[in-house]
């Protein structure tokens, strides 16, 4: 399995779209790793990512006052929240890979076209968005 990068993920910022993007890649990494050391491995660039992310993402939400703000920012607590337990255990942990795809998953393909839509539609990014899903 392999998640693609589709026009209807676009926030219509060119920085969240290329962090988003990134993400992307390292959701891959994920499914692709075949060993306990590259489980690892995507775990810490998780960690180190999501932490960069979430702050530019929410300082960006707080300069545009944007009113879902709060509950924004409890999604991203709650990610990091499961990323910070899943990095606690070990790897050969029968669901540990299973756990961490779903993570990944979750991030990508719920996270950021549901909860991220809606900032990109404060934004006034609605409308090209709209646009991008409707021919999809």
């Amino acid at each position: 399995m392999t998640i693609e990068w589709s026009d209807r993920y676009d926030i219509g910022d060119v920085q969240l779209n290329h962090q988003h993007r990134h993400l992307f890649v390292i959701a891959n990494q994920v499914l692709r790793a075949t060993s306990h050391d590259e489980l690892l491995e995507c775990v810490e660039h998780l960690v180190q990512y999501i932490e960069h992310h979430f702050a530019y993402e929410e300082m960006m939400m707080r300069k545009a006052g944007f009113p879902d703000y709060e509950a924004h920012v409890r999604s991203h607590q709650l990610l990091t929240s499961r990323l910070q337990k899943l990095s606690q255990r070990a790897p050969a942990d029968a669901d540990f890979k299973a756990d961490l795809e779903q993570l990944v998953t979750d991030w990508s393909l719920i996270h950021i076209p549901k909860e991220d839509a809606k900032l990109a539609e404060y934004l006034g990014y609605g409308e090209t968005r709209e646009s991008d899903l409707s021919s999809s």
